[in-house]
């Protein structure tokens, strides 16, 4: 810093958690020209990865370690930010309190109102700062609002009417160990307490609550989760209502504001705010004049997000997200108050208030009718007494799941590759499943997970974020369960490849593809994953021809089914769920198929004999274009979807202008986008599968009403839940 005021507002920060949010904190923390000097994690790698990355020079498993060494004053440190989950939130606060330190602590600060109390307390006798991270109060567009009401541009607030429609990454991905997730009450500290920060802001204490809730859906066939809640609060100075959609398709947050003079519109996600006043105009002519006045705001403030977003892109200014912005605002609140031996601005009391809508909300919810109850999978039989099991890796998948449930219907028993066996998909709770922990990279002994197995079906394909860590897991991991199968005699190893190993760019519409042609010859130049299915194929060959590896390969095109995703990449690129862009006009015939059918030509592979190193190629009878495609999901989800036609070549300008930005930025992981990919995503020539049908007596689904009724209308139903 350049001031020695500066330099006296500067502090000695520790970081204890090194999860997603810590980046954010480091960020802002920098950008105040505070120092962080240690970071605090039990998870080593993950403390040591983040720590490197931002030159911060010391890592600890526990703040005890931490206190003992660094301790606190001038040489230690002068504030502790707790961002651990939120059940370790108290017992971490008290024991850096006791040690003599501030604590800023993400929200929210404690499960109940009366711990945070407690906690404040406890900081007060202590003789240090207590602050919570109400990040939203922050918002730069909340802030003008609240300056608004001060300055009386609408009178009293009487009512405040809020709505926050959120998608959920973690529900997305099915991370159901988060702690949000674990018991029901918890998904309003962690989501609704954002809009009750700011509802308490305007109205104050929170006095009686009335609450309409969805009814709970079973994550992971285990954890009741309310994806919907309807709240009309009673408050200290007015009314206020609530509506709150968790794992939305579409990111919304808004808060309306009456007064007795006119009305404040805050778009939060946008940053737009818009007000609707009493003007001494006729009716007909200030409605004109509120609505020009509201227009010109918003082209203002979409010129800003241009020019913002341009700048800090390249370097010219600090990040201007507004997520960000509040972030920042909050952080930099806190640390000044700090300095100038003030009282934190989110301290104990708001922050136990503010879980004090918590409280009042789940506790004067309306009883819903209960838990919905697992729906079966399939009638399946127990697997007979002398049946041989067979491994499965990628069991948990989409392909996985029509797979196990296919075997156990035939008696199989099963030994299923999951990473989280914590939270096991109901397809895999079945009594003829056996769980084994890990994935392609951490599995040590691969010789046990096969031993005794009749075959292996190797569905995971491995991908990480490089090219480095995807290929340590899905071609050494492949490779190192190939050596295991031969060494523990397995009668057979099916490989589930893909169309996406092969280039397809030069042929055309009218050309006919058998298993004949081989792998693509470059595949330095293709995606990652087509790129691993490419490297695991020549592996496993070179593993058949040289050590008699009982293989057998499949090349799935275009897979959908009960448990698949609608937003098929095969179609086009998707932005969002109502938008496809195709890899092209989207008239040509694409070659779907079946999950329900490429699993029988699975298990044929497995059941058949003498057909080791064949490749069979799986596409179905029933051809749809790009465009019908997305038409069709249209038609079943009631929804309007859009397909836009791209030529290839301006796809691939776009792609080669963003690459020219992430390379100015530094972006990681950035590679220069591949035209030969991009044609082979195109998929113009048909698929021969004759060679299946003949050796594997492999039938699929050639009813066009019965292939949409099974491969598109059922995930689209599908897609209305939180799983």
């Amino acid at each position: 810093m350049s001031t020695s005021d500066d330099e006296e507002r500067s502090h000695r920060v520790a970081l204890v958690g090194a999860g997603s949010i810590a980046e954010l904190h480091i960020q802002a923390l920098a950008s105040l020209g505070h120092e962080i000097v240690a970071l605090v994690d039990p998870r080593t790698e993950a403390a040591r990865r983040l720590a490197a990355s931002f030159d911060i020079p010391h890592c600890y498993l526990s703040t005890k370690e931490l206190l003992a060494e660094l301790g606190s004053g001038k040489s230690g440190i002068d504030c502790l930010h707790i961002l651990t989950p939120p059940q370790l939130h108290v017992p971490i606060a008290q024991e850096a309190i006791l040690a003599g330190l501030s604590v800023f602590v993400e929200k929210p600060l404690g499960l109940g109102a009366s711990d945070c109390l407690e906690l404040g307390e406890l900081a007060c006798a202590n003789g240090v700062k207590l602050g919570v991270n109400h990040s939203q109060v922050f918002h730069p567009s909340f802030i003008e609002l609240q300056q608004k009401i001060k300055d009386g541009a609408i009178g009293p607030a009487q009512h405040v009417s809020a709505l926050a429609s959120i998608p959920l990454r973690q529900l997305a991905q099915k991370q159901y160990g988060h702690w949000m997730f674990q018991e029901p009450r918890n998904i309003l500290l962690e989501s609704g307490l954002h809009p009750f920060s700011l509802i308490y802001r305007l109205l104050g204490e929170v006095r009686d609550a009335s609450t309409l809730c969805s009814r709970p859906e079973l994550l992971g066939g285990k954890l009741p989760f309310i994806a919907r809640w309807q709240s009309q609060l009673h408050c200290e100075r007015g009314s206020a209502s609530l509506y709150l959609q968790l794992g939305a398709k579409q990111l919304e947050s808004r808060l309306d504001v009456l007064g007795s003079d006119g009305m404040l519109s805050l778009d939060i996600v946008r940053g737009s705010l818009e007000h609707y006043d009493k003007t001494r105009w006729p009716e007909f002519y200030e409605h004109r004049l509120l609505l020009a006045r509201a227009a010109k705001s918003l082209k203002n403030r979409a010129s800003s997000v241009t020019r913002d977003y341009f700048l800090s892109l390249f370097g010219f200014k600090g990040r201007s997200d507004l997520f960000f912005l509040a972030m920042r605002g909050s952080i930099k609140a806190f640390h000044d108050a700090l300095s100038a031996g003030k009282d934190a601005p989110v301290a104990a009391p708001e922050a136990a208030s503010v879980v004090a809508y918590c409280e009042a909300v789940w506790a004067n919810r309306k009883p819903t009718a209960g838990i919905s109850a697992t729906k079966p999978e399939s009638a399946i039989n127990a697997p007979a007494q002398d049946a041989r099991e067979v491994l499965v890796t990628g069991a948990s998948g989409f392909i996985g799941r029509h797979l196990v449930l296919a075997l156990l219907a035939k008696g199989y028993a099963v030994r299923a590759l999951v990473r989280n066996p914590a939270f096991l998909p109901t397809w895999l709770e079945h009594e003829g499943v056996k769980i084994l922990q890990g994935d392609l990279e951490t599995v040590q002994d691969w010789s046990l997970a096969v031993r005794g197995c009749k075959a292996v079906f190797h569905l995971a394909t491995g991908m990480g974020e490089d090219w480095e860590s995807s290929k340590n897991s899905g071609i050494d991991g492949c490779r190192r369960l190939a050596l295991a199968s031969i060494a523990e005699g397995v009668e057979r190893f099916i490989f589930t490849s893909s169309v996406a190993a092969l280039y397809l760019g030069a042929l055309g519409t009218e050309e006919l593809v058998d298993e004949s042609l081989p792998v693509d010859p470059r595949p330095q130049r293709r995606s990652l994953y087509a790129r691993l299915k490419i490297g695991a194929e020549e592996v496993l060959h070179r593993l058949y021809r040289e050590k008699g590896l009982a293989l057998v390969t499949f090349r799935p095109a275009l897979v959908i089914g009960e448990g698949g995703r609608t937003r098929h990449s095969g179609a086009g690129y998707w932005p969002n769920d109502c938008h496809c862009i195709g890899w092209g006009e989207g008239t040509h015939p694409l070659p779907f198929v079946l999950a329900e059918d490429v699993v029988s030509a699975l298990i044929a592979g497995m059941e058949k004999k003498g057909i080791e190193g064949r490749v069979f190629n799986l596409a179905g009878k029933v051809s749809l274009t790009a465009q019908e495609y997305v038409q069709e999901l249209e038609r079943a989800g009631g929804r309007k979807i859009h397909f836009h036609p791209a030529a290839l070549w301006k796809i691939q300008a776009i792609d080669i202008l963003k690459y020219f930005v992430k390379l100015v930025i530094r972006r990681k992981n950035n590679r220069f986008p591949s035209y030969r990919d991009l044609k082979t995503r195109a998929l113009k020539p048909r698929f021969d599968c004759k060679a299946a049908r003949d050796l594997l007596d492999w039938a699929c689904e050639d009813k066009r009403t019965v292939f949409i009724e099974k491969g598109i209308r059922i995930p689209i139903q599908e897609d209305g839940g939180p799983a």
